[in-house]
């Protein structure tokens, strides 16, 4: 990345909702309200589960001699449904067209600027997305679940199964915390966002949302239990740092 920016400049970046520039690109930051409406939830689902994807999880139907050897790179050079997959998800999270390079790459051209993603840049450009939409925040489907039946082909359907967890495999229509779910939850909690004005957030801002109020939720029972004499502060001491309602949420 050209002039890395710190991790403090980048969280304040993703917190007021602004796109990133990555290598003289940008990396689009789209609102719920497009996730929902313009690139639909199977396919954020299943281009953004990418930035997660290792080559066992890619090829686990297939499982050639050299697995342990290839990167995730190699994968997208090799195989072609994963190829123009990455090339979707680069037309999509970019506002550039992409195609297959010459020399092992992807490319782009804007006037006459070029723009290139090679195996040295890739690897950041898949931390910035992760980090900008929140994917895998703990372990894989804990934060924004991906329902299978959402997925409108085989393969996004099968990435989509990988997703679950095993409890979830056995009973899909399960309830749990989905984006569907965080959404009505954080409009539900008298913050000043209702399902009229929220569509224009990004994931970022939602999902800090989403675990500020947890992390409030968690102050007050626990202040709330001292008070009262539940909690124990000699056998449990607490530092109140650690607790504080406005401690900085790590997305």
């Amino acid at each position: 990345m050209k002039n890395k920016m710190s991790d403090i400049e980048l969280n304040g970046l993703l917190l007021a909702g602004e796109d990133i520039e990555y290598e003289g690109f940008l990396v689009r930051n789209y609102s719920i309200g497009d996730i929902f409406k313009k690139i639909k939830l199977n396919k954020y689902y299943y281009l953004t589960g990418l930035t997660v994807l290792t080559p066992q999880d890619m090829l686990e139907g297939i499982k050639p001699e050299d697995i342990d050897k290839l990167k995730v790179y190699d994968i997208l050079l090799s195989y072609p449904h994963y190829n123009q997959m990455f090339i979707e998800f680069l037309n999509t999270f970019t506002y550039l067209e992409w195609k297959n390079g010459e020399w092992n790459d992807f490319v782009a051209y804007d006037d006459d600027k070029r723009y290139r993603i090679n195996e040295n840049r890739f690897n950041g450009l898949m931390q910035l997305v992760k980090k900008m939409y929140v994917v895998n925040r703990g372990e894989k489907g804990k934060d924004l679940e991906i329902n299978p039946n959402l997925a409108t082909s085989k393969e996004a359907k099968e990435l989509a199964e990988f997703f679950l967890e095993p409890d979830e495999k056995e009973n899909k229509n399960k309830s749990g915390i989905t984006l569907m779910g965080i959404i009505n939850g954080v409009c539900s909690q008298g913050i000043g966002y209702t399902l009229f004005n929220v569509w224009d957030l990004k994931i970022y801002q939602l999902m800090a949302q989403y675990y500020g109020v947890e992390q409030d939720k968690n102050n007050r029972y626990i202040m709330e239990s001292i008070y009262h004499g539940v909690w124990d502060t000699k056998k449990n001491k607490i530092n109140y740092n650690d607790i504080h309602w406005c401690k900085e949420v790590n997305l």
